[in-house]
This record gives C-alpha cells, sequence and structure tokens, in this order.
C-alpha cells in the first residue's frame, strides 16, 4: 500500500509504515494526486509545482508549465488508454506520452476550457468533472465529450465493478 501523506509518502511493509520524506528525495510541496501505474510506475502530483515520476528513492523524472502544462496544480492522474498519462490541472485536461518530452493538452471536442476537479476510468468512459459543476463522459476510442448533467462540488468520481458512475460532493453521494 502507498498513500500520500502529511509529511510525503508513506508505504506498509511488513508491520508498519515506512515514510518517505525529503530527505529521500520526495518533495515537500505536498502531494495532490498520486498513480501507481500496472506497470509499477508512481506518479506524483504536486500542490501547484507540476507532475513528477518517481523512479525510486532519490530519482525522479518531472514536467512543469516549462515542458508544456497548463498549470502546476494537478487535481488527478490517469493513465490513458493507449500509455500516455492524462492529467487533471487548473487549466484543464492534459495529457503527457511516456516517449515525448512535452505535455500537450487533450484533444476532446466539446470539452469545455477550464479547471478540472476530478476525473476517473471506468465502465467504458473518462469521466471528467469540471470545478464549474458539468460532468463530462468520453467514451473509450471517441475523440467528443458528451455532457452528462450539472453536478455542483464534485470532490471525487469512482465507477464500481457494474459499472456505476459514484460522484462524491460537498453535499452527499450521488450514482
Amino acid at each position: 500500500i502507498l498513500t500520500s501523506s502529511n509529511i510525503g509518502l508513506s508505504r506498509w511493509h511488513q508491520d508498519g509504515w515506512q515514510d518517505f520524506t525529503k530527505t529521500n528525495g520526495i518533495p515537500d510541496s505536498g502531494i495532490s494526486a498520486l498513480l501507481v501505474s500496472r506497470d509499477g510506475q508512481v506518479w506524483l502530483g504536486l500542490r501547484g509545482h507540476g507532475l513528477v515520476r518517481w523512479l525510486g528513492y532519490g530519482h525522479f523524472e518531472s514536467w512543469t508549465m516549462a515542458q508544456g502544462l497548463g498549470d502546476l496544480r494537478v487535481r488527478s492522474i490517469l493513465r490513458g488508454a493507449d500509455q500516455s498519462v492524462l492529467l487533471a490541472t487548473r487549466a484543464g485536461c492534459y495529457r503527457l506520452e511516456l516517449a515525448a518530452s512535452m505535455g500537450a493538452p487533450c484533444r476532446f471536442g466539446d470539452l469545455p476550457r477550464g479547471e478540472i476537479q476530478v476525473m476517473t476510468r471506468g465502465g467504458g468512459a473518462l469521466w471528467i468533472g469540471m470545478t464549474t459543476g458539468g460532468l463530462f463522459r468520453i467514451g473509450t476510442g471517441d475523440q467528443h465529450a458528451t455532457w452528462v448533467a450539472d453536478v455542483p462540488s464534485m470532490r471525487k468520481l469512482y465507477v464500481d465493478s457494474t459499472s456505476r458512475l459514484w460522484i462524491c460532493t460537498d453535499t452527499g453521494v450521488a450514482v
């Protein structure tokens, strides 16, 4: 188990938690998003400091505005179906390809520009919740976003094993 903590990263190891902090190379800006990909890579969204891929114990590869990210606040990190990495940021959806050295805006038609609050994948779709309350669905293989509903104050999206979308908000949970 790997999780962000108020001091960096924590990993469950045998009988307790092992902390990774600034002394281990973890940036001390605070972790806002965490993804461990299927191939074991660890990606960290940093509050106000972009995105880093933790190569292990003091070794990082990072992307910032200098590499094409539109805003340094990363809210969600997802692995794309094509092995790219999708980022929900204050400037919208961004995509990183591991072989590329630059990030670029996602190219989804009808997805409004602006801050993304939450993003998840499941049930054959990419789900994007905008800070303004718009909930959008992009089907697998589609390049077009479809508006689903206006849901204010989204905080978390989760797709369960029956492909139902659970939406956590400041005022409750909806399915």
